[in-house]
């Protein structure tokens, strides 16, 4: 369960008395395995409720906490707003091995999850070219894939639809869906 008290973040960019909180929650149990979608207009504190959650945010108060986990740390995917926000790799290839060797696994394990993703994805034909060569869709896609190839147990997924046209978005879904079915992993989409 993910335990969200008293949460208060506040911007950097907006003078300390001037507005009142950007994102302040009392109480909030997230459920692993639940699926949940997070509203409110622009500046509602969606994005930075969500980069919290993934340690990539502040809190001013508050705390977060994951119970129930065997890690000391959840292992969280995250996919931002704006792909190019979180594309490192040379090749669409390195990109996807990024996290993975990171996490020091093994040199064939990373390419049987790499060939994994690519496939998934739609981007088999892509592994060699650089991403910043991909349309918005496919690192759209990508992005979606980098976080998907850690087998996470919560994926953030920060407006992941917002760049794809139609037939992007149902190749989106149906990849979300066959990683819950598989994966379980708690979702939480703003």
């Amino acid at each position: 369960m993910i335990r969200i008290d008293g949460l208060v973040v506040d911007s950097k960019r907006r003078p300390e008395r001037s507005r009142p909180h950007l994102l302040s929650i009392g109480t909030l149990k997230i459920r692993f395995g639940e699926y949940i979608g997070i509203a409110g207009p622009n500046g509602a504190g969606k994005t930075q409720l969500l980069l919290a959650l993934a340690g990539l945010r502040r809190v001013s108060d508050g705390s977060i906490v994951f119970e129930g986990t065997d890690a000391k740390e959840p292992n969280i995917g995250l996919v931002f707003q704006s792909p190019d926000d979180q594309i490192v790799g040379s090749t669409v290839a390195r990109d996807l091995a990024f996290g993975l060797e990171n996490r020091a696994l093994p040199p064939e394990e990373i390419r049987t999850r790499v060939a994994s993703a690519l496939g998934r994805c739609g981007l088999a034909d892509r592994a060699a070219h650089p991403p910043h060569r991909l349309s918005e869709g496919e690192k759209q896609r990508l992005a979606l894939a980098s976080a998907l190839i850690l087998e996470p147990d919560v994926l953030l997924l920060d407006e992941p639809t917002s760049r794809l046209d139609a037939a992007g978005r149902a190749l989106f879904r149906r990849e979300i869906d066959r990683v819950r079915s598989e994966l379980a992993p708690t979702t939480a989409g703003a």
